[in-house]
């Protein structure tokens, strides 16, 4: 067992309303204990190691507005039990997460069309030379 202090958890988490309205949809009524673990699991979302699904498997958040979108997608789909809110998030981003960081990706760096000489052939140096 870990008898050190908790790992401090990511404001991130912690600022977004997304989060605060989730835990207050499903936990609003759970135990202090309950609402600070689901919480951690939540923040844990947001680090490099991932909160723990099952076993040794981690899921991650892409960033705090993937995080969002999982929590709200949740609260607008509810699972019968509450108490089971947060594995349902867990799960929704163990198949969202890779997608939607690659969708981040595509986002971030557009790519720039690189025009063709008389509609022929686009030559591989032009378009490495216009992606610099």
């Amino acid at each position: 067992e870990n008898s050190g202090p908790p790992d401090p958890l990511p404001r991130d988490a912690l600022r977004s309303p997304t989060v605060q309205r989730f835990l207050e949809h499903f936990y609003a009524t759970a135990g202090e204990q309950r609402r600070v673990d689901v919480l951690r699991q939540l923040s844990q979302c947001l680090t490099a190691t991932g909160a723990i699904l099952e076993g040794s498997e981690r899921v991650r958040a892409a960033d705090v507005d993937h995080l969002d979108e999982i929590c709200s997608i949740v609260m607008h789909d509810p699972p019968n039990d509450p108490n089971l809110a947060i594995r349902f998030v867990l799960l929704k981003l163990r198949t969202t997460y890779t997608e939607t960081l690659s969708a981040r990706h595509r986002g971030a760096v557009p790519l720039r069309r690189v025009p063709s000489p008389a509609n022929g052939p686009t030559r591989l140096n032009s378009v490495m030379a216009a992606r610099a």
